[in-house]
């Protein structure tokens, strides 16, 4: 098995809240300059991000953040997962005929391999936080109550180190793991393909149909939404 790569979380997804920024402030020209490289195909580290379970909060990372909205990149990778007992992850891009992009499906492939990989993405089942946690997903879980100011203590106890110590260890730790670079165009060109093709178009007419894009379907029957999807 490979050693677990970060995933990546649609910008959307994340909320930030600026009065948690463990550096000094916000630097406009910083992230400008961090857009621009990211244009000219630059990698950064993951940001670091918490799941309280209902929101993903941005924990450290913000100037990479900006850099990612002003570059116009949809989603950005992310890394020490912290969840709640209620957390739930899911791809369901195969039931409504694509597959995940913005990283999705490399990524899985390269953080649990490629057997636990394929059944996660061809069923498009719900992982919840036990499991994500076996897998690796998830770094910790805690309670609720506890979730915010575990996240908070990790990310405070790290940001307190030297930048130049955590950008040199992330970097190679990076190199060690090697490029994915191939396989995202890869997994880019593919999705484009399944696009084009306009096959999704009738599954991603029966899913809403099924249950789906409704908060207790997706939370509480997902299996179900995709039984009912396939039922006829």
């Amino acid at each position: 098995m490979q050693q677990p790569d970060a995933p990546s979380l649609p910008l959307s997804s994340i909320r930030v809240d600026w009065t948690i920024n463990a550096r000094a402030a916000m630097r406009r020209e910083t992230a400008l300059e961090y857009a621009e490289a990211l244009k000219a195909g630059a990698k950064f580290p993951p940001v670091t991000v918490f799941f309280d379970d209902s929101t993903y909060w941005l924990a450290d990372g913000f100037h990479r953040y900006v850099a990612y909205e002003i570059a116009g990149m949809a989603a950005i990778p992310v890394e020490i997962r912290l969840g709640t007992p209620r957390a739930v992850i899911g791809q369901p891009e195969v039931p409504v005929g694509i597959l995940p992009g913005a990283g999705g499906t490399v990524r899985w492939a390269r953080s649990v391999g490629r057997a636990k990989a394929l059944e996660l993405l061809l069923t498009g089942r719900d992982v919840g936080a036990d499991e994500a946690l076996q897998l690796g997903w998830l770094l910790a879980i805690h309670d609720p109550a506890d979730i915010d100011a575990a996240a908070l203590d990790l990310a405070r106890s790290i940001a307190r180190m030297s930048g130049a110590s955590i950008a040199a260890v992330k970097h190679v730790v990076d190199v060690a793991l090697g490029s994915n670079n191939d396989a995202l165009v890869a997994e880019s060109d593919a999705l484009m393909s399944l696009m084009a093709a306009r096959n999704h178009v009738e599954p991603m007419r029966r899913f809403p149909a099924a249950g789906g894009q409704t908060r207790d379907a997706e939370r509480d029957d997902f299996a179900g939404v995709i039984d009912r999807m396939f039922a006829s």
